[in-house]
């Protein structure tokens, strides 16, 4: 099974293996290979976890099998050559001998493949995230928790070379926080004394949103440890919920916006240099909406609102990164808060609701209720967004977030209707009067 439907993107003129790495059944059977797993004794079962794709310059999938009771995760990073992918694992110190995938993987954690002009890494070793054992094996003051003495753990989120996250877990099992390890070892304290600032801010204000407070944060391993949250993502819930829900994450928001800024960088997702990059990685992926991806970038540059004002963004708002429950709404992971426009978190949000009609999570109709449901429940505390501000983040978030992301993530449902995401930004742009 690929996740590459014929047509769905152009060969890649560098990265000739692209579509067997992302083939799960393919790499299923090359990777047992590589571990010596036998499929005639046991069943194998293989999962592509995440893609990180650059148009004909790279490529970083990471697989996870199980096997007999055991589980191994195996990440990758395709180059543009056999001559540079042996310099990355000459780099690593783990060349494997004789480039024999079959016989070196026992014996290097690192491994070259010639076949995919590729190299492999064995969780939990990386090529940048050199501490990555200390979430496996947890040690140190940060193991006793407010909430019970952290002794194992279970990995949630890995994104190769730049973080991994871990459930932290006590003796039996339960869940007692998370850890997160970041490859800029400054990170941890940044990201914790934002988080701590939010939290508070939001609880003094009497919000009833929810943050996880941070445990505390290692600097010399790039560590951060956060109290545990219960929820799932809010587009997992019951239809019957959906308005509500979404009408609290617009009041969330507002209310987060209202605090004073202690993240000073600005947010540069939408900059005019990034939509112009994003443009043209969509029209190298599918020449045949170039004309239309091309002229969107030169309409939304030539455009750009200036900021009414400038507040503090959670600055990734999309559904793993808002929790729902019986209680109400947890927003976690401020990894990209900044500075900005409260039309970039806004208008991404609508963005997001809008694409799910496309891809059939709801109607057109039910989309469009939807999204002026979230800003009425936006500006009820106290937000306020501009119109052409936010038709302007809308059509570029639609750009920047959802066509981008479809290439470099191999979103399949997002390839399938990539025609329509960049038409209704093009017809977004047009209600609120862009040239």
């Amino acid at each position: 099974m690929t996740l590459l439907r014929s047509g769905a993107l152009a060969p890649d003129p560098t990265l000739a293996a692209r579509d067997e790495l992302l083939d799960v059944d393919h790499m299923t059977r090359h990777l047992s290979a590589m571990l010596g797993l036998d499929h005639s004794t046991s069943d194998v079962f293989g999962e592509l976890m995440l893609v990180k794709y650059r148009w004909a310059e790279s490529l970083r999938v990471v697989y996870r099998l199980r096997c007999a009771g055991r589980r191994y995760t195996l990440a990758a990073r395709a180059f543009a050559s056999v001559e540079l992918a042996e310099r990355a694992a000459h780099a690593a110190g783990g060349l494997a001998h004789g480039r024999d995938l079959a016989n070196s993987i026992g014996h290097s954690p690192v491994t070259l493949d010639v076949s995919h002009r590729a190299v492999w890494w064995m969780y939990p070793n990386d090529r940048r995230l050199r501490h990555l054992s200390a979430l496996e094996a947890p040690t140190g003051r940060l193991t006793d928790l407010p909430t019970g003495r952290w002794t194992k753990s279970s990995m949630e989120q890995y994104a190769p070379e730049r973080s991994a996250t871990a459930r932290a877990l006590d003796a039996g099992g339960k869940t007692i926080g998370f850890a997160k390890m970041y490859r800029n070892l400054g990170d941890a304290a940044e990201v914790s004394r934002l988080m701590t600032h939010v939290a508070d801010g939001l609880r003094s204000r009497g919000t009833g949103v929810r943050t996880p407070v941070p445990f505390g944060h290692d600097q010399e391993l790039g560590l951060l440890m956060l109290e545990p949250m219960s929820g799932v993502g809010w587009h997992t819930v019951d239809a019957d919920r959906f308005a509500e829900v979404v009408a609290t994450i617009g009041a969330a928001l507002g209310h987060v916006h209202g605090l004073t800024p202690t993240r000073f960088r600005r947010f540069a997702r939408l900059s005019s240099a990034n939509l112009v990059e994003a443009a043209t990685i969509v029209a190298s992926a599918r020449p045949d909406l170039a004309e239309d991806a091309t002229r969107l970038a030169r309409r939304l540059t030539h455009g750009e609102p200036i900021s009414s004002r400038l507040v503090q963004l959670h600055g990734d708002v999309h559904a793993k990164n808002v929790l729902v429950d019986d209680i109400g709404v947890s927003l976690i992971d401020f990894d990209q808060a900044a500075i900005g426009s409260p039309a970039t978190d806004i208008g991404s949000m609508a963005a997001r609701l809008r694409y799910g009609a496309l891809v059939g999570e709801h109607t057109e109709g039910a989309a469009k209720a939807l999204a002026a449901e979230f800003l009425s429940a936006y500006e009820s505390v106290g937000g306020a967004v501009p119109r052409h501000e936010l038709g302007w983040c809308m059509a570029a978030a639609l750009l920047a977030e959802r066509a981008l992301r479809a290439v470099t993530r191999i979103h399949a449902q997002g390839l399938s209707v990539l025609p329509e995401v960049l038409a209704l930004a093009h017809a977004q742009l047009d209600e609120i009067g862009f040239r």
